[in-house]
């Protein structure tokens, strides 16, 4: 009972008595009102209003109020959709308010409890909530502006027991998520002081869990301040959510968080995360419906994050990587498996562009991390390991103009050692740092060099210590580059075809399409060089393909120094008859000034061992990417094997060389592409084996004979030119064709030769002349022979062929007249003082013949003059009765040979060997004032 007090007066009783009667009717009104009424109408109406202004059905088992205790009570309470679907459940709520907070103009709720809440959100295929029938039946009324708020004050609100279901069947797949169970604690809640406390935890069927501690305070408007953790049991419920957009599920993982927030409702620049920590643990990505992981990641941790959503800030302290693993392929076409598993939709752009984000971070860094590349776009798949990952940002910014620092530190394939440090920004991207790789096994890029050239690159070591710095439009790097242990072989039988022990280049500079080099050193190089049976050199078959490589912009190249130490080279040429060999050993020696700039002149001072016992030397300048521009080259070759050359004798000349030495000074002078060379060539003793080859050889042996010395020297000068411009140009040919003419020339001009030599006409040198119908030698010819003596005995390999000749009519009218003199001074003998010439006419002619003669002569008046004539047309027709044959004619020649040759061996000391009569050759000469013997010259072989 509520009584009031009362003066105690008659009047006073009688009106107090009157307003009893009054309160105790309005008591017993509000009392049934509220036990039957109000409960009758929230049951009943309540359905029908909820259908009328939402379309959604509410039912309602019981509905209970106290009035005494202004406590209301429902008990299973349902509300579903339009469609009949369940939106919301709960079995109890229970809202105890303070009985006379009404009448003061306050709604005090003492306690307001729900008891297992059911809340069902869901998505359908096209995309609508099953929530936006509210939308659609909100009211416009709007509260008026001088309004007052109204004051609400609540001791406790409590739910507990309850869960929310989320489902989303707008993606390829349904997704569903259940957050149960589910507990809010409000406690001292006022809406004029502003004053509460706040206990959120719900967890989600995986085993997530999110709290969250916060407290209300007057700010300018509502101020929430408190604590949210959330703690995940699994990441793979959620991920379901996105994984068919992205192709991907989350195997494993767990995610933590923790942080500090701020809320008000009257200042936005107010609302902030700080002092916020993530931790994501156990990280396991695969694509979808395969077995193999595309990451794995121990941990993430997210340390100082601050989150102010009004300025679009986001900035943390330290986010840490532990232990990351990565798995990447190039597949066949190109492309990397990632794309296929991220999609690649793009988002439509917004129409009201919103200042972007600011991200800061004070200090990035991964450890331990692990990738594993594979690349199946080339043959044989080429992998990349990448261990012991290490990675240090410091001061990250969104700013893409700011100045990040960075360090890494990573291990290639076991062996290589890589590392780089400094600073860069975005945009424009530009990098200050310093680079350093050491062991860098190359034997990983084989693939990508055998894809491109038919070899094999068995192994290799890269060091590099540089500093970089590029700004966007131009790049530099300086420092010392070498590779180490590099070995090339073929692709197809794997033969050794290209090493060295050290390859660097110290110090030098790249910038943009320009590298300088102080000095470059090749040490302990081994090349192997092939030219197999189709004349093909053996490098030039390492392009697998035919297609000329694309046109790149010109680079320019200055080296100062080039220098190389100990190298070998391998030569072998199949092409010819006989298979070549031969090796080049201590190969060494120093380039100056090595530039592509066409007017550059290069210097060259190199020098090696060939074979076992000789040896080469190349100096000289040239311009190296303009060589027909200028070269002014020396090369010399000392004490070289001539058998080892057989080969090229054979295919040349088609002869074996079994023995002997070879001297070669070659000296190349080029200016505006014409060429002049002069060549100097001694070959000492050599001695030529068998004839190669079904075609006729050159005279070799002949040609030996005839330019060898004494000594068993060769030394032949052998100036050659060209225009290099000319198509038909070949270097080689106009050397061969040099020495192919010389050989020639000493077949079919040997005196030429030795005239040459000599210093004498040569045309004189092949003839001995004699007096008609003599054999003996006149001193002119006694000069020759003893000049060619001379070239005898100093070529002891060449014999001189004597051939003797006689002329007609020439040595026959000697020979008659010979034979007349020797018949007349025999038969003046035996007359005793008389002429015996009539005698001889008659015993000849008869008395007849010389009574006629005399008769013809009678008609001279001159006596004397008559007599003179008549003696001698007698003497002559006496001479021409001789009888001179063939006989007599071949024991001149044979007589006039053997003159030429004793002469030789008596008078000039030639060995008879060196002479031959060639009695079979003699032949008839026209008419001249001169006759003599036909010499010819050959080798002893």
């Amino acid at each position: 009972m509520i009584g009031f007090g009362y003066n105690q007066t008659d009047e006073a009783e009688c009106q107090g008595s009157n307003m009893r009667r009054v309160l105790i009717i309005i008591l017993l009104a509000y009392c049934i009102g509220g036990w039957v009424v109000l409960p009758y109408a929230i049951e009943h109406y309540g359905p029908k209003w909820i259908a009328r202004q939402t379309g959604a059905t509410l039912s309602l088992e019981s509905v209970r109020f106290n009035p005494l205790t202004c406590t209301l009570s429902l008990k299973e309470v349902a509300l579903d959709d339009p469609k009949g679907e369940p939106l919301l459940r709960f079995a109890s709520l229970r809202v105890n308010m303070g009985a006379w907070a009404a009448v003061l103009g306050t709604v005090h709720i003492e306690e307001l409890g729900i008891e297992r809440p059911e809340l069902y959100l869901s998505r359908n295929t096209a995309g609508d909530l099953n929530v936006a029938f509210l939308d659609a039946n909100e009211t416009s009324a709007s509260k008026p502006e001088d309004a007052s708020p109204l004051h609400v004050k609540v001791d406790r609100l409590l739910i507990e027991g309850g869960f929310i279901s989320l489902r989303d069947a707008s993606g390829a797949k349904p997704f569903a998520l259940q957050i149960a169970p589910l507990y809010l604690n409000v406690e001292h809640f006022d809406t004029r002081t502003r004053e509460g406390t706040i206990r959120l935890r719900a967890q989600t069927h995986d085993g997530g869990m999110a709290t969250l501690k916060a407290g209300l305070s007057k700010g300018v408007g509502y101020r929430l301040e408190g604590e949210l953790t959330y703690d995940s049991g699994r990441l793979f419920t959620g991920w379901q959510y996105l994984q068919d957009a992205l192709a991907l599920e989350i195997a494993d993982g767990a995610l933590h968080g923790r942080g500090t927030f701020s809320l008000d409702s009257g200042d936005p620049h107010a609302t902030r995360l700080y002092n916020a920590a993530l931790r994501l643990e156990h990280l396991r990505i695969k694509p979808k419906n395969a077995p193999h992981d595309l990451m794995r990641l121990e941990a993430l941790n997210v340390e100082g994050i601050e989150v102010a959503p009004s300025q679009r800030r986001l900035q943390a302290q330290r986010v840490a990587l532990v232990s990351p693993v990565l798995y990447a392929k190039r597949l066949e076409d190109g492309s990397v498996d990632w794309n296929a598993y991220l999609g690649t939709s793009k988002t439509k752009e917004a129409e009201v562009s919103e200042a972007p984000w600011t991200l800061s971070v004070a200090e990035i860094e991964v450890q331990a991390g692990l990738a594993r590349l594979v690349d199946e776009s080339v043959t044989p798949k080429a992998a990349i390991n990448i261990d012991a990952f290490g990675l240090h940002v410091r001061d990250y910014q969104s700013n893409p103009a700011h100045k990040i620092g960075y360090e890494v530190t990573m291990k290639l394939n076991e062996t290589g050692v890589f590392g780089s440090s400094g600073t860069f920004s975005l945009s424009p991207f530009a990098l200050l740092g310093a680079v350093h790789i050491e062991g860098l096994d190359l034997k990983a890029l084989d693939p990508y060099v055998t894809s491109a050239l038919a070899l094999t690159l068995a192994r290799g070591y890269l060091r590099l210590d540089a500093n970089v710095t590029t700004d966007g439009t131009s790049s530099r790097m300086e420092g010392r580059a070498s590779l180490h242990d590099l070995v090339l072989n073929t692709a197809l039988d794997d033969q050794l075809l290209l090493a060295f022990d050290t390859f660097s280049a110290a110090p030098f500079v790249l910038a943009n399409d320009h590298v300088q080099i102080e000095t470059l050193d090749l040490h302990a190089l081994y090349a192997n060089v092939h030219i197999d049976e189709n004349k093909t050199l053996n490098y030039t078959k390492l392009r697998r393909s035919s297609a000329s490589p694309a046109a790149s912009p010109p680079f320019v190249v200055d080296i100062a120094r080039f220098s190389l130490r100990d190298a070998a080279v391998d030569f072998a040429d199949d092409s010819l008859p006989l298979h070549f060999r031969s090796h080049i050993n201590e190969l060494g020696g120093v380039v100056y000034g090595i530039s592509s700039h066409p007017s550059a002149q290069t210097h060259l001072d190199m020098s090696g061992v060939v074979d076992r016992y000789g040896m080469m030397k190349l100096s000289g300048a040239l311009a190296p990417f303009a060589p027909r521009s200028f070269a002014d080259v020396a090369l010399t070759f000392r004490n070289i094997a001539l058998a080892n050359m057989s080969p090229y004798s054979a295919g040349f000349a088609g002869r074996v060389i079994d023995e002997g030495k070879l001297d070669l000074d070659l000296r190349y002078h080029i200016v505006a592409s014409q060429m002049t060379g002069e060549n100097r060539i001694v070959i000492k003793k050599i001695k030529l084996g068998d004839t190669i080859g079904e075609a006729a050889p050159l005279p070799l042996g002949l040609a030996v004979a005839l330019l060898e010395d004494r000594d068993g020297v060769i030394d032949i000068d052998l100036p050659v030119e060209g225009d290099m411009d000319n198509p038909r140009f070949r270097y080689g040919a106009v050397v061969y064709g040099a020495i192919k003419n010389l050989i020639v020339k000493a077949a079919s001009a040997p005196f030429a030769v030795l005239g040459s030599l000599l210093g004498v006409e040569s045309d004189t040198l092949r003839q001995v002349v004699f007096a008609p119908g003599r054999a003996l030698l006149l001193p002119p010819e006694r000069e020759k022979l003893d000049q060619l003596a001379h070239a005898l005995s100093s070529r002891p390999k060449l014999t001189l062929g004597i051939s003797g000749a006689y002329v007609l009519p020439d040595d026959a009218t000697a020979l008659r007249q010979i034979i007349f003199e020797a018949q007349y001074a025999k038969a003046l003998e035996g007359s005793k003082g008389a002429d015996p010439l009539e005698a001889l006419y008659v015993e000849a002619l008869g008395v007849e013949a010389l009574t006629a003669l005399r008769t013809a002569h009678m008609q001279s008046a001159d006596a004397a003059a008559r007599e003179q004539t008549l003696r001698e047309t007698m003497r002559q027709t006496l001479i021409g009765l001789q009888e001179v044959g063939i006989e007599e004619l071949e024991s001149l020649a044979h007589a006039r040979s053997r003159c030429v040759r004793e002469y030789l061996i008596q008078e000039c000391a030639i060995p008879a060997a060196q002479t031959l009569l060639e009695l079979n050759s003699i032949g008839e000469m026209e008419g001249g004032d001169a006759v003599g013997s036909i010499l010819s010259v050959r080798s002893q072989e």
